[in-house]
């Protein structure tokens, strides 16, 4: 089988750019697969190079930067005219968010749309009320204008694919379509427990948390140091927190709260190597994902690596496919947050049950989530469209 995937931007390693690496990989050992996107970084693409893939970048511009939104007609047409010269070279077409299921139903090939949630910029409240008025009044523009163009090529995709029901259901909310849950995957060779003697010892005695962001306010950095200040005063407890992005507006008010509260034993870490995680991973007690977002709550990787080192995760309740709720872990709504703190104290001083989560944890994934899963399906489906 021939595929041509469309991802609009490869920025950095993590996110639906993990994904799109580890599905890649799983099914390039069977079948040819390259990869067009608008826009990526030199050391993704040598990163996607390594598999081997061969990626393409189709423009300079995405979604992300203002100069596509100005030109987005004529940029769309560009790609879709090169994409149009090519596509006898395919069987089918993969598209991953908007606006490349536009590019997907225009180029005649049978198109599989994998929507990790409806395209945030348009659809996602939260995000949208978490941004200041011009960029708010801007949002509004893009989507009165280019919503419509999203929803129809949603609905035109042959088939949709999506992580969960939990995005399924949004995705039934805003599309009017079905899609099919794949869950995600977790590479279990690599997120897995160790004991690294150097972290151990850097650590001794404390009680550590972890915690990753990309200080967007969905995140919820700020709001979750904020709720945990009282913790951090005792020396005995850090918040290690991995930056997938350095810089963001929650990251201002973050520091903010450190500096006000004197709260040494919060550690940025930075942007930690992919080598490195599963060691801090595995030196925590508990790992705690505040986000919030009508889709981009719904899944998240850093919380099922977490479980997958024998790290228990307390989470917002917008997922309840990724953690059972006092079985692996505890969820909590955003809002609740006397239940966010119980919740934290309980697992954090309970070795017992802290040890009982963990193992139910790594059972859990070990049981359920794959990347070679998660590529069978959408293998299964585009010979499903070529042979329809």
């Amino acid at each position: 089988m021939r595929i041509m995937w469309l991802a609009s931007h490869l920025s950095h390693e993590f996110g639906a750019t993990k994904f799109v690496f580890e599905t890649i990989s799983n099914l390039s050992k069977k079948h040819v697969v390259d990869l067009y996107v608008q826009k990526s970084s030199i050391e993704l693409q040598k990163k996607f190079e390594n598999i081997p893939i061969k990626i393409k970048n189709l423009n300079k511009y995405s979604t992300g930067d203002i100069l596509f939104w100005l030109n987005f007609k004529k940029q769309i047409n560009k790609e879709i005219k090169f994409l149009k010269s090519i596509f006898q070279n395919y069987d089918v077409v993969v598209s991953s968010m908007f606006p490349m299921n536009i590019l997907g139903n225009s180029i005649g090939l049978p198109h599989l749309q994998y929507c990790f949630e409806p395209f945030a910029f348009f659809w996602d409240p939260y995000m949208i009320n978490s941004l200041s008025f011009p960029k708010r009044l801007f949002l509004n523009i893009l989507k009165k204008k280019y919503g419509p163009l999203d929803i129809t090529a949603t609905q035109n995709a042959n088939v949709i694919l999506t992580v969960n029901n939990g995005t399924k259901k949004w995705i039934s909310k805003i599309y009017g379509t079905n899609s099919i849950p794949t869950y995600l995957g977790v590479d279990t060779k690599h997120f897995k427990k160790y004991y690294d003697k150097n972290m151990i010892n850097t650590y001794a005695g404390k009680k550590i948390i972890i915690h990753s962001t990309d200080w967007t306010p969905l995140k919820r950095t700020s709001w979750l140091i904020e709720q945990l200040s009282e913790i951090l005063t005792n020396n005995d407890v850090i918040l290690l927190i991995t930056e997938v992005v350095i810089q963001g507006d929650d990251k201002i008010k973050a520091l903010k709260i450190i500096k006000e509260k004197n709260l040494t034993n919060v550690k940025l870490l930075g942007n930690v190597s992919y080598d490195i995680l599963p060691k801090y991973y595995s030196l925590s007690d508990i790992a705690i994902y505040s986000g919030i977002g009508a889709g981009a709550s719904a899944a998240s990787l850093f919380v099922l690596e977490c479980m997958a080192c024998k790290t228990p995760v307390i989470r917002t309740g917008d997922s309840i496919e990724e953690i059972e709720h006092g079985k692996t872990g505890f969820l909590f709504e955003k809002d609740d947050e006397e239940s966010f703190k119980k919740f934290t104290l309980q697992l954090l001083f309970d070795d017992k049950l802290r040890e009982k989560f963990g193992i139910a944890s790594n059972n859990f994934i070990m049981e359920k989530y794959s990347w070679e899963k998660v590529s069978n399906i959408i293998e299964k489906e585009c010979f499903r469209l070529i042979r329809s």
